[in-house]
This record gives structure tokens, C-alpha cells and sequence, in this order.
């Protein structure tokens, strides 16, 4: 995989109820040179929020039955990073895993896509 390309994400979600959410989709530095920022120039990060959602997650298994808010925040994280998110997971155990494509498989066959061709 080149540095550039993202294969997934892996998204953490508790199964307590979520209020807004936050996601940082850039920086922006206020700085006047550009080339020479030094070490006390300010930014400021710029948040997207979206809806957060109520109802708890816990025993979800399929990504059909998330919340609304939660299946888009999970498609906003997608958008921004430009690839699929495979794996939502609501806890800690292996039972609480979401896959959100293909399955296994699924990741496996996008995952040999994606690597580099060896002569």
C-alpha cells in the first residue's frame, strides 16, 4: 500500500447514547509566511458536526439496523477518507463487530487489490 492511499478505517463507536458528533476535517495555521511558520503560530481546526444518536448500539451485529445518525457518521468518515470503512466496532468484544461491506472476504479480496505487484 503506497502512503497515499487508504485501504479502511476502523471506527470505535460505545454503545452509550451519542450526542453531536465532531469530526476534524482540517486545520487551517494563520500564519504569514508559509514557508517559515515558526513555532508560535497560531491555527484553528474546523470541525464538521453532525447528529449524534440516542439509542444504543450494544446489541447491533448488522450494519442495516445502526441508528441513522450513526450509519452517517460512519459514511461522512468514508467520504473524508476517501475509502470504504470495513469494521464498526461497538465493544470490546469480537461478538460486537459490525462488517460493514463484504465481510472478511470482502476485505481481503479489496486488500489484495491494493497491493503492489512484485515482478
Amino acid at each position: 500500500m503506497n502512503g497515499d492511499q487508504v485501504s479502511g478505517k476502523v471506527v470505535n463507536n460505545s454503545g452509550k447514547p451519542v450526542r453531536d458528533v465532531q469530526i476534524l476535517v482540517k486545520y487551517v495555521w494563520l500564519w504569514n509566511n508559509e514557508r517559515k511558520p515558526g513555532t508560535d503560530s497560531p491555527g484553528r481546526a474546523v470541525y464538521e458536526t453532525l447528529p449524534g444518536w440516542r439509542s444504543s448500539t450494544a446489541g447491533v451485529r448488522r450494519p442495516a439496523d445502526l441508528p441513522k445518525a450513526a450509519r452517517r457518521y460512519i459514511d461522512r468518515l468514508s467520504e473524508l477518507c476517501g475509502a470504504p470503512i470495513d469494521i464498526v466496532s461497538i465493544g470490546a468484544s469480537r461478538d460486537q463487530t459490525i462488517w460493514m461491506q463484504d465481510g472478511p472476504s470482502g476485505l481481503a479480496v479489496r486488500q489484495r487489490e491494493h497491493e503492489p505487484s512484485h515482478p
